[in-house]
Parts: C-alpha cells; sequence; structure tokens
C-alpha cells in the first residue's frame, strides 16, 4: 500500500465517521478533536517506549506491538489533520523530501 492509498483510506473512514455521528462538530471543533486526540495518542505511545528511557524502574518490559498499534494511531490522525489543511499524498511526499534535504544539509554542516 502506498501514501495515496492510505490517504483515501483515511478520507473514506473521516466521511464514514462524519456522517454516523449524531451532533455535527464545526469544522473548528473537529480539527480541535483531532489535535487532542494525535496527542492523546502520541502519549500512548511514549509510554510504550517508556521502557527505553524509564531507566528508574526495575521492572520493565517493551511490547513491540503495542507500541507499533500506538505508532499508526498517531499515524492516523496525522493523515487526518494533514487532509483538514489541504494535504494530499502527493504534498506530503512533497514536503517530506523537502523537509529531508534541509535536515540532511544540516547535519552534514554540523548543526
Amino acid at each position: 500500500m502506498n501514501l495515496k492509498e492510505l490517504f483515501q483510506k483515511q478520507r473514506e473512514l473521516d466521511l464514514f465517521i462524519e456522517m454516523n455521528m449524531e451532533e455535527k462538530p464545526t469544522r473548528q471543533n473537529m480539527v480541535r478533536d483531532k489535535m487532542l486526540a494525535l496527542l492523546d495518542e502520541m502519549g500512548e505511545f511514549n509510554h510504550e517506549l517508556k521502557y527505553f528511557w524509564g531507566y528508574w524502574k526495575k521492572q520493565r518490559k517493551f511490547n513491540p506491538a503495542k507500541a507499533k498499534e500506538e505508532w499508526t494511531d498517531i499515524l492516523f490522525f496525522l493523515i487526518s489533520l494533514g487532509q483538514e489543511i489541504g494535504i494530499d499524498a502527493e504534498e506530503a511526499a512533497e514536503l517530506y523530501n523537502a523537509k529531508w534535504r534541509v535536515n540532511n544539509k544540516r547535519q552534514q554542516e554540523n548543526y
């Protein structure tokens, strides 16, 4: 599956969710709620990675499947929010590549 397909599937899921909501939120509230959900998922992902940074805990376990699930949840909301501001799969790839070039140059210059 490519990036274009991910964006299309996310659009379909978002439309299905919106069509089945009893109360239709404003676009502003929808973006706010997606942003809050993204932050929540990032917190859950961070918690799953505590194995790597929670050095003070003696009983640490890393669950790769759970970490991957939380990472995927983040991806859902990132794509959805990107679509809210008009980013499609092609532009997402272009933006990524442009920023990659900047970051790569910074590393080459000991940023």
